[in-house]
């Protein structure tokens, strides 16, 4: 008898999750990617902070930034965001928490900024 993890899509025995439950494995620890995520996430919105400090804005427009420079991964990580958030208010899988809508809304983010 197997269980599917639907996020890995590894089967696993109810025999071998036994096992692993008797030497305390931790289910809900986060998995190495989500770290990771989380960290980039945090480095991006740390630029985009320095950034509305030196400009007073957080419109980061593409076309601005196609020739390579310091903000064109920041505006593209920009665009993210406001994607992720119009796929959450469309009730759409998103990577994007109430915890980090406050975080960006404290800077003055523009959800709706063309």
């Amino acid at each position: 008898n197997f269980k599917d993890n639907s996020l890995t899509g590894i089967l696993l025995t109810d025999a071998r999750q036994k096992r692993l439950d008797e030497i305390g494995f931790d289910w809900e620890a986060p998995q190495p990617w989500e770290v990771a995520f989380d960290e980039k996430w945090t480095q991006r919105y740390e630029e985009l902070r320095a950034f509305h400090a030196e400009y007073g804005h957080t419109r980061l427009v593409k076309r601005l930034f196609d020739s390579p420079s310091k903000h064109r991964i920041l505006s593209r990580w920009a665009r993210v965001q406001r994607n992720s958030y119009n796929a959450r208010a469309n009730n759409q899988p998103s990577t994007l928490t109430d915890e980090r809508i406050k975080l960006l809304e404290e800077i003055g983010f523009e959800w709706d900024f063309k």
